[in-house]
């Protein structure tokens, strides 16, 4: 009893302090966004096009879509101005990139939603595959279609996904605080990390070669798996976990982990 009591005493400290940093945080966010939008077009030319690939993603505080079509622009509507992001390129990666405000990571870890403004459409050309995909997004809605890279990494802070990627090498994704969907189109993946925090999670359509991890805390989350070759392994703490399909013998290792909330991880 008395351990429990002091846990919730820690936990409860935390929150205060958290919530003092995050009142900070908030002043400085509204002081440095000043209300003001901006809309523009930025385009990659012919030649930075032909060297690029890698593109790297750090936005938000706007929707962003990424749609495939001719050529490599971003068009920018009504967003935040102090906050916005530019497309950029440089040596072999082409990068939607947010001008500096040293209040970002701190925010995003504050546990504090910040109403996003404006919307963002980045359009890659059509068929390109990516070597490496890198994307940080937060505090916005991400819709991307049929975007293809041979690795990724996808971190989600407070944002509402929906994505169909790609993946042929390693896939990590990592969401914090909103609901996600994501498609993977039946494409052979060699290793995904899966990491769910405080929202619901979907994925669909993956074929995994390699090994999976797959974690999951206070929320939903429902992964299917297509194929058979594929053996569970379970850790669950406060939740459930059900998996279906899969058996013992099978060479793909995928472990699966939930705290405080349900998964459901099937095969077939």
């Amino acid at each position: 009893m008395k351990k429990f009591i002091k846990i919730n005493a820690i936990i409860l400290v935390i929150g205060f302090v958290l919530t003092i940093i995050g009142g900070a945080l908030m002043v400085n966010y509204r002081s440095y966004f000043n209300g003001k939008t901006v809309s523009y077009v930025e385009t990659l030319s012919a030649d930075e096009i032909k060297d690029t690939s890698r593109l790297k993603i750090d936005a938000g505080f706007a929707s962003l879509k990424i749609v495939a079509g001719d050529g490599f622009s971003l068009k920018a509507d009504e967003v935040p101005e102090a906050l916005a992001a530019h497309l950029e390129f440089s040596g072999d990666t082409a990068e939607l990139k947010l001008d500096d405000f040293n209040g970002k990571d701190l925010l995003k870890s504050s546990g504090i939603n910040v109403n996003s403004k404006g919307e963002y459409t980045l359009t890659v050309p059509e068929d390109m595959k990516f070597e490496n995909l890198s994307v940080d997004f937060y505090f916005g809605k991400l819709t991307a279609g049929d975007l293809r890279a041979e690795n990724a990494d996808v971190q989600l802070s407070y944002s509402d996904s929906e994505l169909n990627l790609g993946v042929c090498g390693n896939l990590n994704i990592n969401t914090n605080f909103g609901d996600t969907d994501i498609d993977l189109g039946a494409e052979k993946l060699l290793k995904m990390t899966l990491s769910s925090n405080f929202g619901d999670c979907d994925i669909k359509n993956a074929v995994i070669t390699g090994s999976a991890s797959i974690g999951n805390s206070f929320g939903d989350m429902d992964v299917f798996l297509i194929g058979n070759d594929y053996d569970f392994y379970s850790s669950n703490a406060f939740g459930d976990i059900r998996t279906n399909g899969g058996n013992s013998s099978g060479s793909v290792k995928v472990e699966v982990s939930n705290a405080f909330g349900e998964s459901d991880v099937s095969a077939n």
